[in-house]
């Protein structure tokens, strides 16, 4: 969906993006070095009258347990996840993503872009 991906890649930090209509799902690919809120990329793509299932997002950050940490901000991961302080690239898809902080799962991580 052209809309989606318009809004979406005109807003900073945002690398790449791609939609895959038929199952619903919007991915995200941001740049760690200008953080972006799910939250407004959920409000961007509802904008444009796209009601994503899932959002995947690649992200920078460690584990605590209960959460993802982002640049300090915690978004809370359902399901259980062990602790681990290493920031590496991690695959999370959002759940919640209209609410701040996004509730997410984490889907995995890619061990070549550990720090």
């Amino acid at each position: 969906m052209k809309g989606v991906d318009d809004a979406l890649s005109r807003r900073s930090g945002v690398r790449e993006v791609s939609v895959r209509l038929q199952d619903g799902i919007v991915i995200v690919v941001t740049d760690p070095t200008k953080p972006v809120l799910p939250s407004a990329l959920w409000n961007d793509i509802e904008r444009v009258g796209f009601v994503p299932a899932t959002m995947d997002v690649w992200v920078t950050g460690s584990t605590d347990g209960h959460a993802v940490v982002l640049d300090g901000a915690r978004w809370p991961v359902v399901g259980a996840e062990p602790a681990d302080a290493r920031v590496r690239s991690l695959h999370v898809r959002v759940l919640a993503g209209d609410e701040d902080p996004p509730r997410v799962e984490i889907v995995g991580e890619r061990p070549d872009a550990a720090r």
